[in-house]
């Protein structure tokens, strides 16, 4: 399943994580699982129909997408040709771009996105990045209030911090915090540091070259004990941490939507 990243022009890259590109020929159906990665995405498909079977969405052919922010795994059919762009936002920055009231409602949704508001696909084809990259360069407005260096903490060491200590931090209240993340995350702050959490300990595990005991990794970030871990991986996965091992991390489980 070859999939490709590309970094956004400098200047965006404090919001925009990358973009992706997923291409290949399947013959047979072949379904793939999509972690949750608390960021949210825009997606054009150019190739053939793909079911999310979680979502009981089809992302159709020359449609485009708007993927909220995810709090549960997908398990996606793929077949025929594959050929899916996406734009990756960082957490807290899609409201950079796109004036939206609240991104609450869209938390968990796949839907339709207007075209208009979607780089032309015809000179996304022919140009690829430089025009995606001038496209959201124009569209770059950042909100009165934003929450970007409230998501640089949480991601920072956010595990370790409760969530009245973080409003502290940044000189607000717990009630104006839980606004603002649902405002421009679509997540409570509290759904997105337990998010953030299991983040870090997947990539532990994930490239645990040193034989650590889940235990361990399970303390260092910030759970209470192995099983607590457990519970997140099941939430987060669909799967446990050793069945997770134990599996082909390449084919089974995507840290990128779609």
């Amino acid at each position: 399943m070859p999939f490709f990243t590309f970094s956004p022009a400098t200047a965006l890259r404090p919001y925009i994580e990358k973009y992706w590109l997923l291409t290949g020929f399947r013959q047979q159906k072949e379904i793939i699982t999509v972690m949750p990665d608390g960021c949210i995405n825009l997606v054009i498909n150019l190739g053939e129909n793909i079911q999310s079977i979680h979502f009981n969405k089809q992302i159709s052919h020359e449609g485009i997408y708007f993927v909220g922010t995810t709090l549960k795994p997908d398990e996606q059919v793929l077949q025929g040709e594959s050929r899916l762009f996406g734009i990756q936002f960082k957490p807290g920055a899609f409201t950079h771009f796109y004036k939206w009231d609240s991104l609450n409602s869209f938390a968990n949704q796949v839907m339709e996105f207007d075209q208009k508001l979607f780089p032309d696909v015809k000179k996304t084809i022919q140009y690829f990045i430089p025009y995606v990259d001038q496209f959201f360069l124009d569209r770059l407005s950042p909100p009165r209030s934003s929450i970007m260096s409230v998501v640089v903490d949480i991601e920072q060491h956010g595990y370790q911090l409760k969530i009245e200590a973080l409003a502290k931090r940044h000189f607000t209240t717990t009630r104006q915090l839980e606004r603002q993340f649902n405002q421009h995350i679509g997540v409570s702050p509290k759904e997105f540091m337990n998010l953030t959490r299991f983040k870090n300990a997947f990539e532990k595990i994930q490239y645990n070259r040193h034989n650590r005991s889940l235990s361990d990794i399970a303390w260092e970030c910030g759970y209470y004990d192995h099983a607590h871990l457990t519970n997140d991986f099941k939430r987060y996965t669909g799967t446990t941490p050793s069945t997770l091992i134990l599996s082909d991390f390449s084919k089974t489980i995507a840290s990128d939507p779609w």
